[in-house]
Order: C-alpha cells, then sequence, then structure tokens
C-alpha cells in the first residue's frame, strides 16, 4: 500500500468514526424523543405560559466545558448527553470516542432539531419551524418553536 493510499484510508476512517459518532448521540436522543419522558416534558411546558401564549420553545444546543461552568454535553428540552468516556467537569470531554465533539456539534444539534420536529408532527402539531443560533463562544444553540 503506497503512502497516499494510507492517507486515504485513514480520512475515509476519520469520516466513519465521525458519522459513527453523530449517529450514536442522535440515536440516544430518538430513544428519548418517543418515550413518555418527552411527552411528559411537553406536558408540563403546556401547563405554563405556553397554552396562554400558544406558543411554545425547545431548546436544543451544544456546550462545550469550560473551567467553572457546565460540563461538555448536547441537549435537547430537558434531555443531556455527556461524554461517558471522560470526567465530567474536564477538558477530556470535549473528545469522543477520537472525535472532536465541537467539530460534530452542528451536525448533532439539526439531526436533534430534526427529530423534534417530528416528533411533534406525529403528536399533532403543524406549525413547527427551527431557528439556529450561535452563542458567544460559537457553539450551537438552536430554539424550536411550535404555534398553535
Amino acid at each position: 500500500m503506497t503512502l497516499f493510499e494510507q492517507a486515504i484510508n485513514a480520512s475515509n476512517n476519520a469520516e466513519l468514526n465521525k458519522g459513527n459518532v453523530v449517529n450514536e448521540i442522535v440515536t440516544k436522543c430518538k430513544d428519548y424523543i418517543s418515550s413518555e419522558y418527552f411527552v411528559d416534558f411537553i406536558k408540563d411546558k403546556l401547563a405554563g405560559d405556553a397554552a396562554k401564549n400558544r406558543e411554545m420553545s425547545i431548546y436544543v444546543s451544544f456546550w462545550a466545558y469550560q473551567s467553572g461552568c457546565s460540563t461538555t454535553h448536547f441537549r435537547c428540552g430537558n434531555w443531556i448527553w455527556k461524554n461517558p468516556d471522560a470526567p465530567e467537569y474536564s477538558y477530556e470531554s470535549h473528545t469522543y470516542k477520537g472525535i472532536g465533539l465541537y467539530d460534530i456539534q452542528i451536525d448533532v444539534v439539526r439531526e436533534m432539531c430534526k427529530l423534534v420536529r417530528e416528533a411533534l408532527y406525529e403528536h399533532g402539531f403543524s406549525n413547527v419551524s427551527i431557528y439556529p443560533n450561535s452563542n458567544n463562544l460559537g457553539y450551537a444553540d438552536y430554539k424550536v418553536v411550535v404555534r398553535w
């Protein structure tokens, strides 16, 4: 195998690993969204000002650990995925299975937003919008807004 072929294989393996990590996190989020915990989360949100305002927001985001702040995680409503292979509140939590979580944050958060939208459609909602943002550190911070 030539050095060029080795470089191609290494790049392909890195992309494959990246896709596997994205799929793993998104699958765990899908498990949450298809559970009664998500339904209960929506019901709790409807008990507040959402019913009066005919609008509800669900936040989907990524955060990377900074000293003195929350641990690295992906969030969807009240569900959180944390790196199970690294100590909480450590810079080691920025990498999972050799993949920098910052590098895949947009892909993961977008897929999680799609899952939320699809679940809301299945529960009878039809006016669902997704608003992408980024916080002051450049982390994905999306808002799924449902109106009725």
